[in-house]
């Protein structure tokens, strides 16, 4: 039998199942565009660090363009803290096993104007060998978009990344992190990198998770004051990890542990997380349309190079 899943930003995809069978309740493409971040520590020592992600803004008809993103504090730490020379986009193959893209910290984009903003990008020319898909943003959470469908405080969302003690030796292996919305972006979260308008999740962050792609699912019905009414379901990309809001000590009467683990700050089981709407300002800024647009203006000349030798040929083909 046929199943129809639109989930995925209300786009219908259609599988051929065998039996009647609830479809999964995170559809693979979910996870087919989250790629890690890896680096060096010593030659041929690879250290699985981050989490990044494939998306794909369209500009017109005809195509657009592919971005690869990551929390700005991830490039940052590589660069700064780690000293890593190269940092490695680490894929999954289409023939099995993985393939390594290797990127310098200078390649990647930042918010043109706000550094407090935690977000990097990364132009990406997709290859073929590659086993990934990359989102649309155009069927992300904007506040538009969750104004219209009703997405708001308890609906679900979920994230997949990294899980650094098993990030998978012949394939990448993204892990799934479930939570539910707990507070908007009404007023600025106070950080490391400034005050920031964030969404907080009810989400336990781990190392590695930084820089994932968080979801929200809007289920069939939303929950108001009088009842409930029917919205299009869907899963819309809300924005990317920043991380877990830390609590900095517990009284130590409270336990008995070691001293100096009372001393390492705790996870509160809040994540942060960077809106949508920062990620398409950075893909957006002046500088990225113009690289586009002279993009654009060289794959036209190519073709129309490539269309003149076809009409010259001898052959007269």
């Amino acid at each position: 039998m046929i199943q129809t899943d639109s989930r995925i930003g209300g786009h219908s995809k259609q599988y051929l199942v065998n039996s009647e069978r609830a479809l999964v309740n995170v559809p693979d493409e979910i996870r087919k565009c989250v790629a890690f971040l890896t680096y060096e520590e010593k030659p041929g020592e690879e250290v699985a660090a981050a989490t990044a992600f494939f998306v794909y803004s369209r500009v017109n008809l005809t195509g657009g363009f592919t971005y690869l993103v990551t929390a700005a504090h991830v490039i940052e730490g590589l660069r700064d803290v780690v000293k890593a020379r190269e940092i490695f986009v680490r894929l999954n193959a289409r023939d099995g096993g993985v393939m390594r893209v290797s990127t310098e910290a200078s390649q990647w984009v930042i918010h043109p104007t706000d550094k407090t903003v935690d977000v990097a990008v990364l132009p990406w020319t997709w290859n073929n060998d590659h086993d990934g898909l990359a989102y649309p943003v155009v069927s992300a959470a904007t506040r538009e978009v969750m104004t219209r469908e009703g997405i708001g405080l308890g609906d679900e969302v979920f994230l997949s990344g990294l899980y650094t003690r098993h990030h998978g030796k012949t394939r990448n292996i993204p892990i799934i992190r479930i939570g539910n919305l707990a507070a908007m972006p009404e007023e600025p979260v106070h950080s490391a990198r400034g005050p920031l308008e964030w969404y907080l999740i009810e989400v336990r962050s781990i190392s590695g998770l930084s820089g994932s792609p968080v979801f929200v699912h809007a289920d069939a019905f939303q929950a108001t004051a009088t009842g409930y009414l029917p919205r299009k379901p869907g899963f819309y990309l809300l924005g990317l990890m920043h991380g877990h809001w830390s609590i900095k000590h517990i009284a130590p009467i409270m336990f008995e542990i070691d001293a100096d683990y009372l001393k390492q700050p705790l996870n509160s089981g809040i994540a942060v997380v960077v809106p949508i709407e920062k990620i398409l300002e950075v893909i957006n800024q002046p500088s990225e349309w113009d690289r586009r647009e002279e993009q654009q203006k060289l794959a036209m000349r190519e073709r129309w190079t490539d269309e003149d030798s076809a009409t010259d040929s001898p052959l007269g083909e």
